[in-house]
């Protein structure tokens, strides 16, 4: 495989595989796969939120349920789009 730095300077327009630049799949791959195991991560992060959700709510004071309403709020605002904005931009890698 020929380097980028002697391809610029080789000036080479042969069509056989010297002239190409060939970019690798493996970054896109091993990003996705980060990804998934990210998602996964996150799924037991929200369960245990849930649960925690569920300890604020089992004294049905109206001042847990504003805690709890808060904790929800906050994770939806913080994690559930911090994780679409990571999808977003693990779709557009090449």
């Amino acid at each position: 495989m020929i380097k980028l730095k002697e391809l610029v300077k080789h000036k080479c327009d042969c069509g056989n595989s010297c002239c190409e630049v060939n970019e690798s799949q493996q970054d896109k791959i091993r990003a996705q796969k980060k990804f998934q195991s990210l998602m996964k991560q996150e799924g037991n992060l929200r369960d245990r939120m849930f649960k925690l959700e569920q300890a604020f709510l089992a004294d049905a004071r109206p001042e847990n349920v504003a805690l709890a309403k808060e904790l929800k709020n906050i994770y939806k605002t913080n994690v559930t789009t911090f994780m679409r904005d990571t999808a977003k931009l693990v779709k557009k890698l090449k």
